[in-house]
């Protein structure tokens, strides 16, 4: 791949993430990357494809949002530390509850680009930026999702429970899967990283 062909690409995935932010967002300009909905000011549904799930293993439908500052809040039974995933920067914040029926654990691989979509069109939706894995054991978890978001002109879902959200697609746009794969090894908990 051509560096300028890698640079496109990451600039495809920072202009759909970077606005989110923002306290208001600006005006937008015309928007030169088109096919995209579900992201920037689009208010259609997102597209891609299906995520399915390993046999005996469900997440619990709407995944609602936590409170980045209550530590209570996205707690699994008994004490069991949450397990996080995502970008630390990440503006969308879900609890997502995995529950196993099969009496024995189950890695659940959830791939980059993957996306969550908000019930509401005045909360923004979120992606998964790299891949992550998660053990499901017998029973339930919740898991600390840290998403980035993908549209321009709406609230962050950082600070506030309760927000609802849907399982998406994986997104299968070109240019944003290109900059994924770039992103795919770079440590991310730095802002700058990604550069």
């Amino acid at each position: 791949m051509s560096r300028t062909a890698s640079l496109v690409a990451a600039g495809v995935l920072i202009a759909i993430t970077a606005a989110c932010s923002a306290q208001a967002a600006p005006e937008p300009a015309p928007d030169p990357v088109v096919g995209l909905p579900g992201m920037r000011d689009s208010e259609a549904p997102p597209v891609g494809d299906p995520l399915v799930l390993p046999d005996g293993v469900e997440l619990v439908d709407p995944t609602l949002t936590y409170n980045f500052f209550d530590e209570e809040d996205c707690k699994n039974p008994e004490g069991v530390p949450s397990q996080t995933i995502g970008n630390e920067a990440g503006a969308v914040h879900l609890c997502l509850v995995f529950k196993n029926t099969t009496g024995r654990p189950i890695t659940v691989d959830l791939p980059p680009g993957l996306i969550f979509e908000s019930e509401s069109l005045k909360h923004q939706n979120g992606m998964l930026i790299q891949k992550a894995s998660i053990e499901v054991p017998a029973g339930q978890i919740s898991v600390k999702a840290k998403l980035d978001c993908i549209n321009v002109s709406r609230i962050p879902a950082i600070a506030f429970s309760g927000g609802r959200y849907h399982l998406g697609p994986v997104t299968r746009h070109p240019h944003i899967v290109e900059a994924l794969g770039l992103l795919a090894d770079r440590d991310l908990s730095d802002v700058n990283a990604a550069a």
